[in-house]
């Protein structure tokens, strides 16, 4: 299909409305938008927003995507050159089915970790209040509009019809309260939403090594939504019992890089002051969300008091997840996700900090003037 994409927003809305929503593939010119590569329209992981040169912003909806990001030539194992498409996807399929592999043969079995994770223990109250409609409606207008779905192709916007509602009475709304609750309720996502759809997207670098693509997870929107909901319960938990050490900053709401910045300086500046050195080490965590075993992930949060229904979720997240490879417009057969936790899902980063939060626990730190206790780093 080719299209005009410069006309003005409601012309182009008509367009799109009467060509219908059967569509497979627009080629676009002369657009503004930022989904550019050298000029190139990428493979749009999200609902498309283009912008004409000398108009308001224009908008057209892609079921299927163009196959252009992650379609140019890629190094194999070997440091071989993949051109074929079908050469490519098994590269792109390798690539991510060993990220995803389990290589200490420990990080989803129980053996080492069954004895830390037991349900007889502990835990704070809110992690078995059940799921109340406000905590829905509230992450339903938190989610943004023209997200790609996952691997039902169910849009965010269906979910989103019922969010300014009161209560649940709509057919719709009940729907989503109950499934939503049996999920949490059970700690079981149902087979048909275990499987994601991964698209490798840029990062830096020679764009011909994988190394420098993260994949992008591609979660069915339901339950992102449940996510949501799980990542916003461990916020609230961790904002009343200060579970999260101060020196974490990372993935955090109210916290920001500058902060982190400047009180590195601080540290630096006061102790020069007094004439002490202060020695840095920089850590940048390769592959860090796909290297987090899933056994020890679970033990982190059980080990900060974390469980019940809310503990059982997030295993249920894990316990037999899926993916799909996505490159170009070729997608893969489903393989198993045995390590790490999701690019791209509402509740990986909050996950990840609880992860990293005993980080520093051995850690002596420095004395800084005016400061009584020792600051171990900055996370």
């Amino acid at each position: 299909m080719l299209g005009d994409f410069n006309m003005e927003t409601p012309a182009s809305k008509k367009f799109a409305l009467k060509l219908g929503t059967g569509f497979q593939h627009a080629k676009v010119d002369n657009s503004t938008g930022s989904r550019y590569i050298k000029n190139t329209v990428g493979q749009m992981i999200d609902h498309v927003y283009y912008a004409g040169l000398n108009s308001r912003p224009n908008w057209c909806t892609a079921n299927r995507y163009l196959d252009l990001i992650a379609d140019g030539p890629v190094y194999d194992k070997s440091k071989n050159l993949s051109t074929e498409k079908h050469e490519k996807l098994k590269v792109w399929t390798n690539h991510f089915d060993d990220l995803a592999k389990d290589t200490t043969g420990s990080r989803r079995t129980t053996d080492k970790w069954e004895n830390l994770i037991s349900n007889d223990c502990d835990y704070f109250p809110e992690c078995d209040s059940s799921i109340q409609w406000t905590e829905i409606s509230d992450e339903l207008r938190d989610t943004p509009n023209n997200k790609a779905p996952g691997v039902d192709g169910v849009l965010s916007e269906v979910w989103k019809l019922v969010m300014t509602a009161t209560s649940p009475t709509s057919p719709l709304a009940k729907l989503i309260h109950k499934i939503i609750n049996i999920m949490y309720d059970t700690g079981d996502i149902p087979k048909c939403l275990e499987t994601s759809v991964v698209v490798p997207v840029p990062k830096k670098g020679d764009l011909k090594d994988p190394d420098n693509y993260r994949g992008l997870f591609l979660i069915p929107t339901l339950v992102k939504l449940v996510a949501k909901i799980v990542a916003t319960k461990l916020s609230k938990i961790d904002a009343k019992y200060n579970i999260l050490v101060k020196e974490q900053a990372g993935f955090r709401n109210f916290e920001e890089c500058a902060g982190q910045a400047t009180t590195l300086y601080e540290i630096v500046r006061r102790r020069k002051i007094l004439n002490k050195e202060t020695w840095l080490c920089y850590i940048d965590y390769s592959k860090a969300y796909d290297r987090v075993p899933h056994m020890a992930l679970l033990h982190k949060l059980r080990s900060v008091v974390i469980g019940g229904k809310l503990l059982n979720m997030i295993k249920g997240m894990y316990d037999a997840p899926k993916i799909v490879v996505r490159a170009g417009n070729k997608v893969t057969y489903p393989s198993e996700y045995l390590c790490g936790v999701h690019h791209g899902c509402p509740v990986s980063p909050i996950l990840f900090d609880f992860y990293i939060n005993d980080l520093f626990k051995s850690v002596r730190g420095v004395r800084v003037p005016e400061l009584t206790s020792r600051i171990p780093g900055l996370l």
